[in-house]
């Protein structure tokens, strides 16, 4: 009976209504400890660009939910969407909490409900931010001559050598990293991960990581237009700021604080288009803004699903209506 309290329904319905409300009080909590700078700043609101900010958002999230998808459906052939939509979308939204224990944690526990092991997921998560950053890196060089900006450009060709290496070495030699990590999952008494991934199949899935960065990159575009009518970033510039704050953002998976890295460097690469109390208050509100829009879409994809499960448990209990 070890570990039988982890597939108890009762545990999933925990984890899917804490998070959401967890990340819905951090946000209540950062307006209310920042509220009179967020008071006097002039904003000039322009919806239709804010608008454009949260879709690009949410198509990117779309992105990395479909690779998510394909890694889980790869590596233990659980393929049902609507499963790793539900947990994706919550579990993704506990980024949003200091550190990365709810996030790796949540991702742990609901798919022990549905029968995935934990070294699927733990390979998982680990290929999904190693793979989002190495994409990151690619585009950050094929992009790097429309950045107006300052920055020296052997960092953004110093982080593609670093990604290429990466994905050379992650394509080529997977099965022996497998066999090093299933000798420390046996030390643990935990399943082994039984599936490699194909040199294909990377090269999809950094394809696919691609498309997110450039997602973001005009996510932020339109959200400092949206925002302020006083500064003009132009795409190319939107796009290497997004990407590269993005990039540091992605310790939050090793380091214990896992939170503020984002804003912290976005501010930073901000300042030659604005003020510093401006590029922090900027910050924040880009974070609220995408916070807000991964609440509406969590829980509507909850709503959805649970939903499917009510009508599913209906026609169960009830042939007779199946019939008709």
């Amino acid at each position: 009976m070890k570990g039988a309290w982890l597939k108890s329904p009762l545990i999933a319905k925990v984890i899917y209504t804490l998070v959401p409300l967890g990340v819905i009080g951090l946000m209540a909590w950062l307006v209310i400890k920042n509220r009179q700078m967020i008071l006097q700043f002039p904003w000039q609101i322009h919806w239709p660009s804010l608008l454009l900010a949260s879709a690009f958002h949410s198509l990117a999230l779309l992105v990395t939910y479909w690779v998510w998808h394909l890694l889980i459906d790869r590596f233990s052939g659980f393929n049902d969407p609507w499963a790793n939509l539900r947990i994706y979308y919550v579990s993704t939204l506990a980024k949003r909490i200091p550190s990365s224990i709810p996030y790796i944690s949540g991702r742990l526990v609901l798919y022990r409900q549905v029968g995935v092991s934990s070294a699927v997921v733990l390979n998982s998560i680990l290929l999904e931010n190693l793979l989002l950053g190495i994409a990151g890196g690619f585009v950050l060089v094929i992009f790097w001559n429309l950045y107006t900006g300052e920055m020296p450009a052997y960092v953004a060709y110093s982080l593609a050598a670093i990604a290429l290496a990466l994905l050379t070495g992650i394509a080529l030699r997977f099965d022996a990293l497998r066999n090093l990590g299933n000798r420390l999952l046996r030390r643990l008494n935990l399943a082994e991960l039984e599936h490699s991934p194909t040199a294909r199949d990377f090269l999809l899935w950094t394809s696919l990581y691609a498309l997110p960065w450039l997602l973001a990159g005009a996510s932020l575009y339109f959200g400092v237009r949206g925002v302020t009518d006083s500064v003009r970033l132009t795409l190319g510039d939107a796009l290497a700021i997004s990407t590269l704050s993005t990039l540091v953002s992605l310790l939050n998976l090793i380091l214990p604080v896992g939170f503020g890295l984002k804003e912290v460097s976005m501010s930073a690469l901000l300042l030659p288009w604005m003020p510093t109390s401006v590029a922090i208050l900027f910050s924040l509100a880009y974070r609220l803004l995408h916070t807000l829009d991964e609440v509406g879409w969590a829980l509507l994809v909850l709503a959805i699903s649970g939903r499917s499960r009510n009508i599913a448990g209906q026609n169960a209990q009830n042939p007779a209506s199946q019939e008709k």
